[in-house]
């Protein structure tokens, strides 16, 4: 059986309202994204230019952006109907449907996040090289979340389960791909480990 694309599994899942869902499991792990990368923003700056790739309905960037009004943001999401919902709950916001595997950004932001994405690209290094390139300025940050990974054990079924395309990768094998890309000062940790869950593992890297 031929596997599914993500992006019709998010889409069916903003129309279901499991989107809302995904923002509660996903909380704790992104409350601790959003506290690395703040530690990483210099604070004598007027305005942070932040872009989340894979905003979904844009709830982890609204987060970070309400807490100053220095932060402006920009929302990816290969989804269309995440970025709809996302433009109900935030008229005012600034939100675009592309596909991240071949989208390329015209602006260069400050940081950029992403959470529970890049392993549903077939090529993440083709991707994580241009977020590298085209997405950051100097002197900015790059943070993940991921909770697909192979020290993660209780996630390997995920892709059999949701007949979807997953890339599986090691930590090392993450923590080489930023080495290799030229990101530097790179840092990792598995937040929220328990039992039989090896927790979500955060990645950050400057350039």
């Amino acid at each position: 059986m031929e596997t599914k694309l993500a992006t019709d599994i998010f889409d069916v899942w903003a129309i279901n309202g499991k989107d809302k869902g995904m923002e509660k499991g996903h909380s704790k792990s992104v409350d601790r994204m959003i506290q690395i990368a703040i530690e990483k923003i210099p604070i004598n700056q007027d305005r942070i230019s932040i872009a989340d790739i894979g905003c979904g309905n844009g709830w982890m960037l609204r987060k970070i952006l309400s807490i100053s009004s220095k932060f402006r943001g920009l929302g990816i999401d290969g989804a269309k109907n995440m970025i709809e919902n996302a433009k109900k709950i935030d008229p005012e916001g600034n939100y675009l449907h592309a596909d991240l595997e071949s989208w390329n950004s015209t602006e260069k932001f400050d940081l950029v996040i992403s959470m529970e994405v890049i392993y549903y690209l077939r090529n993440p290094q083709i991707f994580l090289s241009s977020v590298f390139n085209n997405c950051l300025n100097k002197n900015s940050n790059f943070v993940i979340g991921i909770d697909h990974y192979k020290e993660n054990k209780r996630s390997l079924s995920w892709p059999g389960d949701l007949n979807v395309y997953m890339h599986t990768l090691s930590i090392s094998d993450w923590v080489n791909l930023f080495e290799t890309i030229g990101f530097n000062n790179i840092c990792y940790e598995q937040f929220d480990s328990r039992d039989d869950w090896a927790g979500t593992l955060i990645i950050s890297g400057s350039k």
